[in-house]
């Protein structure tokens, strides 16, 4: 079987070129402790029902036209099958929805679908492009590790389970007969590469509204009590089908005042939260162990900026001892808050150390409770970004010989993200529970 498209390696992602130090990749790999099941990238609760909707419907156009049963056919027909998914949504709006307006936020491939129906495309084929790579950047290439670890499609296959084909089943809000003509809609559509408007009395228009992200809270009281066992199966299944993620939910939620003023204020609050309950304390550990990081990685990620920005204002080229009062009061706070000694304490600090780019992340830190000087400091920033960078392969973006620093790239990095945090996907969290309606 080939590599698919569909998952990022688990070792890095598409973060890794704008993340010098690899700490949005550590900050990333901490969000699976108290959110396992979630990606960066999952943010509608929707979504996982339109995959699944799509899988069925490339199952069914595979058996009534034979193509050959493999990922490879699936992954041609979901592609396709995307495509009218997202025009039709767009067509439902009536010209009412823009790329940037609050209309089906999140929808991957949004620009291009309007972009389609503006210009009256009529066709699945290659002149309508809905993203490029669509196949990783869409909704299952977004969705796949996600689906597969609540159980909605299988990890050996582009293949629906029983709760995925029971969620599928439950995504048209219509009875037995149109939910039948929408699907040959779709068939007909995927089989001939073209737009068709109608089938019976299932119409692009209809569907696009039937299959809507936003569709929870724009239904009225009669599509809502249709929506209900769709919207049932998804809390089920992604809220409160995993232990940890329904403990995480439940404290974010009861807790979420406390995120309006800043993240890290809210991650501070879960960190030291009071619980009896066993799962919500191994939640409360992995947010103090959070806590801690994104405290330390506030100061790293100041200091690299202030480094770059000295650097460059000097046209590039700077010595050591010259950046030394520009990166002295980062590392003096980190000694003086004892961050890192709060981080190698912290209940799950022992995490990092199975990370890609944790040892030398770690290094950092044992440079660090060395008792570093400011220039050793910045020397051991260094280390720590030529070390990221040659795992990856990539180009520094500022190096050291003997004294002088000479800075190559990260002008815009450091004027814009200074003072920059992490959010743990917990946005991403509130989005999916928003979508549902979900409270504790």
């Amino acid at each position: 079987m080939p590599i698919f498209w569909t998952k990022y390696s688990p070792l890095e992602n598409h973060v890794s070129a704008t993340d010098p130090l690899a700490l949005d990749y550590m900050a990333q790999q901490l969000g699976y402790l108290p959110l396992p099941n979630f990606t960066t990238r999952t943010a509608r609760a929707r979504y996982y029902s339109v995959v699944c909707y799509g899988l069925m419907i490339c199952e069914k156009a595979i058996e009534k036209y034979g193509y050959s049963m493999n990922d490879k056919t699936v992954s041609r027909l979901y592609e396709l099958y995307e495509k009218y998914w997202a025009y039709a949504v767009v067509i439902s709006y009536e010209g009412n929805i823009k790329e940037r307006d609050d209309n089906e936020k999140e929808l991957r491939g949004k620009r291009g679908a309007i972009k389609a129906v503006s210009n009256g495309l009529k066709t699945l084929g290659d002149s309508y492009r809905l993203l490029s790579r669509q196949l990783e950047l869409g909704g299952l290439g977004a969705y796949r590790s996600s689906l597969e670890k609540f159980g909605l499609i299988k990890s050996s296959s582009l293949s629906l389970t029983m709760r995925g084909h029971e969620l599928a089943e439950s995504f048209m809000p219509v009875g037995d007969r149109m939910r039948t003509q929408y699907e040959e809609l779709l068939t007909e559509s995927i089989h001939q590469q073209k737009i068709l408007e109608k089938h019976g009395q299932a119409s692009i228009s209809n569907f696009g509204r039937y299959a809507r992200l936003d569709l929870f809270s724009q239904a009225d009281h009669n599509l809502a009590q249709a929506l209900d066992k769709e919207r049932g199966l998804l809390i089920k299944y992604i809220i409160e089908g995993d232990e940890i993620t329904h403990a995480t939910a439940r404290m974010a939620v009861s807790n979420r005042d406390r995120f309006q003023n800043s993240y890290l204020e809210g991650i501070s609050t879960l960190a030291n939260i009071h619980t009896t309950d066993a799962t919500e304390n191994i939640v409360r550990a992995s947010f103090e162990t959070i806590y801690c990081f994104e405290l330390l990685s506030i100061q790293l990620n100041n200091a690299f900026c202030a480094l770059l920005k000295a650097a460059f204002d000097k046209g590039g080229t700077i010595t050591v001892k010259e950046l030394v009062p520009h990166v002295a009061p980062f590392l003096q706070t980190i000694y003086e808050h004892q961050l890192v000694e709060r981080l190698t304490r912290s209940p799950q600090y022992h995490e990092l150390a199975g990370y890609y780019h944790g040892k030398e992340f770690l290094n950092l830190l044992s440079a660090l409770q060395s008792g570093v000087n400011p220039e050793q400091f910045i020397r051991s920033i260094h280390k720590l970004h030529s070390a990221v960078e040659t795992k990856r392969k990539s180009g520094l973006w500022f190096d050291i010989s003997g004294d002088e620093v000479n800075a190559f790239t990260g002008y815009s990095y450091s004027k814009e993200n200074m003072g920059r945090q992490h959010t743990y996907k917990l946005p991403n969290l509130f989005s999916i529970i928003s979508d549902l309606g979900w409270t504790v």
